[in-house]
């Protein structure tokens, strides 16, 4: 709005006519003053920051001479201020909470002459935001290792959305973690774990002029999710049908945490992918009718997937066609070979379509892997040996498959015994005579890699052959002779294998010839007796004929050997 202005003219005609005693005063003209933003009339929200623009100019004098001052309902808000260079002023001020708004703009200019303007606004109430949470739900399952999904709607009448200051919060606590941004809809997403136990979750909505919007919710995180389980219980593992014929896959499924109708099931074959999807019931049980399976052998499989995408897989064997047959003759159930002797494997196969030779048999073991691969004989029969298996316990799978790629399975189980280690062995004495028994020392003891226990076996032999003189640890002397070689061999057994061989020889040494006693008389003897010594009865174990030496010490000093005879000896003093 622009006020009436008056300007005086004096024009040199006038100034002429009045004459030389006339005086003239010099006219300082107004400003022109105008109110740029906002519009007359506007409407603005109570609480909102404002910003006043307005524009002034003056015929003479500067712009930046001039004074602005701002009035909001006669009461000022911005003191004079000197106008930009370009004669602008801006003032901000907060819309107060009223029914109306006068705005007035007064510039000065340095002579005391001022004008101004005014525009009148009109003041609408600033509501708060309102905040509507969509996830997590009361309801709702929710677990510790899980991301929980966030997402919610704000909405404010007076502002747009994208401007708000959204943010969650748990409890006391702010999630800062947690995205929040609105869109230009109001959608707020954002993902988060939260600890077990229970939570207030709150979603805040703030607007520019303070007004605040809650939105609360109370909910329980559960424990780490459990995965489900589940099971294929038809058709059997193995079945065959004809091609397009009707099949009905049927299962189990079950959850810990929720109830199974909320599980999703989905079927697949790997020939041929996605087959469909069921949905359980609340009891656990799922069906899946089928009939466009192509011919072949299919592993079908039912994934189960719970409503955080842990999963659970179950499958079963299908063929569609004709497939070969096989029969597992060799290795019989169970059966025990040890470490690096030969076993059977044999198996007779037979197919519809195809001659033998186009049949191709495959040997698995869960230990080794394919350990033989051949087509059959002409007969049907395939069959070969091999020695090189692994220690333990194998589950064996024969595998025949046609030249249309369908196949038949034949299952079996064999354990292959580790033996033990050779054991280390000496004989004691090292250097025994006829007096001595020979005795066996295990210096290693054998080990067996299955971890049985192990015994041991003693095989004596004299001069390099068998001997039944003893079949333990120890050999009596009274079975050795001098220069008899005696030889032993121990072998180690786990009861099902024995391990090679340890042995040791000894050479058996003469035996010194014995005598019963020996006796010096006279005793007690004088200076002048001559001693007479008296030998007892002398043997010889070796069987040997023997004969005594007598040798006379005095003093510690050998003074010879006198005889040779058992008839005794005889020492004097003058000898």
């Amino acid at each position: 709005m622009r006020f009436p202005r008056c300007r005086l003219l004096v024009l040199p005609a006038l100034l002429a006519a009045c004459g030389p005693d006339t005086t003239l005063s010099t006219f300082n003209a107004e400003p022109e003053v105008e109110v740029l933003a906002p519009a007359d009339g506007a409407t603005v929200l109570a609480g909102v920051a404002l910003t006043l623009l307005g524009s002034a100019s003056d015929a003479d004098d500067a712009a930046r001479e001039l004074t602005a001052r701002w009035f909001v309902n006669e009461g000022e808000v911005c003191e004079g201020t000197a106008l930009a260079s370009d004669g602008s002023t801006t003032c901000g001020i907060t819309v107060p909470a009223a029914e109306a708004l006068a705005i007035r703009l007064q510039v000065t200019d340095p002579g005391g002459a001022s004008a101004a303007d005014h525009v009148d606004l009109v003041i609408t109430s600033n509501g708060s935001p309102n905040a509507t949470i969509v996830s997590p739900v009361a309801e709702g399952v929710y677990y510790s290792d899980a991301l929980l999904v966030f997402s919610g709607v704000v909405v404010d009448a007076e502002e747009e959305e994208e401007a708000l200051t959204v943010w969650w919060e748990d409890g006391a606590t702010r999630l800062d973690a947690v995205e929040a941004r609105p869109t230009s809809t109001g959608e707020v997403l954002g993902y988060a774990t939260l600890a077990e136990g229970p939570h207030a979750i709150e979603l805040h909505a703030l607007d520019s002029a303070g007004n605040e919007g809650v939105a609360t919710v109370l909910i329980d995180v559960g424990p780490p999710n459990s995965s489900p389980s589940c099971a294929i219980t038809a058709p059997a593992d193995g079945t065959a049908g004809g091609e397009g014929e009707a099949v009905t896959f049927r299962g189990t499924v079950a959850d810990a945490d929720v109830a199974a109708d909320l599980l999703g099931v989905t079927w697949t074959s790997d020939k041929d992918g996605i087959l469909g999807a069921s949905t359980p019931t609340s009891g656990g049980s799922v069906t899946f009718p089928y009939s466009d399976l192509s011919i072949s052998t299919h592993v079908v499989s039912m994934q189960v997937t719970d409503e955080v995408g842990a999963t659970c897989t179950a499958e079963v064997l299908y063929t569609v066609g004709s497939p070969p047959t096989i029969e597992l003759e060799l290795p019989i159930l169970d059966e025990v070979v040890n470490e690096g002797d030969s076993l059977t494997f044999s198996a007779i196969v037979s197919d519809g379509e195809d001659a033998p030779g186009a049949l191709l048999v495959t040997w698995e073991s869960s230990l080794d892997g394919v350990f033989y691969e051949d087509p059959p004989d002409s007969t049907g029969v395939a069959q070969f040996l091999e020695s090189a298996l692994s220690v333990g316990d194998h589950d064996l799978t024969v595998t025949v498959t046609d030249s249309d790629g369908l196949y038949a399975s034949a299952l079996g189980t064999f354990t292959v015994n580790g033996i033990p280690s050779a054991p280390g062995i000496s004989l004691s004495p090292a250097s025994p005579d006829t007096d001595d028994a020979l005795r066996v020392t295990i210096d290693v003891a054998s080990v067996d890699p299955d971890g049985d226990p192990v015994t041991y076996a003693y095989v004596w032999s004299l001069d390099g052959v068998a001997s039944a003189a003893s079949t333990s640890a120890m050999l009596p002397a009274s079975a050795t002779a001098r220069g008899e070689v005696w030889g032993v061999t121990v072998t180690a057994t786990d009861g099902l294998g024995l391990s090679p061989a340890g042995t040791a020889s000894v050479t058996i040494a003469n035996t010194a010839p014995t005598l019963s006693s020996v006796t010096l008389s006279p005793d007690p003897a004088t200076e002048d007796d001559v001693l007479v010594c008296t030998a007892g009865t002398a043997s010889d174990a070796d069987g040997d004929t023997v004969s005594v030496a007598y040798e006379w010490v005095v003093n510690g000093t050998a003074l010879g050997f006198d005889s040779d005879s058992l008839d005794g000896s005889s020492f004097n003093r003058d000898d």
